[in-house]
C-alpha cells in the first residue's frame, strides 16, 4: 500500500511516487491512498486490515521529520504526544495505534513492527 501525505504541501509530487511505488509492488496489488491526519492515517490501516486481512507492507510519501510524518498542518502523526506541531486536533501517535492494537481493534503487529523499524532507521540515519 502506497499512502502519501494531504496538506502538508506538494501533494502532486507524494501522489506521483505513490502511485510509482504502488505499481513496482503490483504483484501484491498494492492501492494508493491519500490520508489528512494521523486520524485518517489509523482508520484507514483499520479499514485496510478489515478488508484485506492484514498489511504486509506500506510507504508513506509526504513531508517528515524523525518525530513524525506531517500531513494537514499540525495534524500528522507522530511518536509521541510532546510533538504535535501546532496543537491539531485530529492528530494520532504511535501509542493510538499501540492502543488500538491491544484492544483488539486492529491487529497488524507484524505491519507496525515494520513501521517502528522503519521510524527508528530513519531516526538513526538524521542522526548520523
Amino acid at each position: 500500500m502506497a499512502i502519501y501525505g494531504i496538506g502538508a504541501g506538494d501533494e502532486a509530487t507524494f501522489l506521483a511516487r505513490a502511485i510509482r511505488h504502488a505499481a513496482s509492488l503490483n504483484k501484491y496489488h498494492a492501492s494508493v491512498h491519500g490520508t489528512m491526519s494521523g486520524s485518517d492515517f489509523i482508520e484507514l490501516l483499520q479499514a485496510q486490515t478489515n478488508n484485506e486481512g492484514s498489511i504486509a507492507i506500506f510507504t508513506i510519501f509526504s513531508h517528515a521529520f524523525p518525530g513524525g510524518v506531517m500531513m494537514n498542518p499540525a495534524d500528522g502523526f507522530y511518536s509521541d504526544r510532546n510533538i504535535n506541531a501546532g496543537g491539531g486536533t485530529d492528530a494520532a501517535y504511535v501509542s493510538d495505534l499501540v492502543s488500538n492494537i491491544e484492544m483488539g481493534v486492529q491487529d497488524f503487529r507484524l505491519m507496525l513492527l515494520q513501521f517502528l523499524v522503519a521510524v527508528v532507521v530513519q531516526v538513526m540515519k538524521t542522526q548520523r
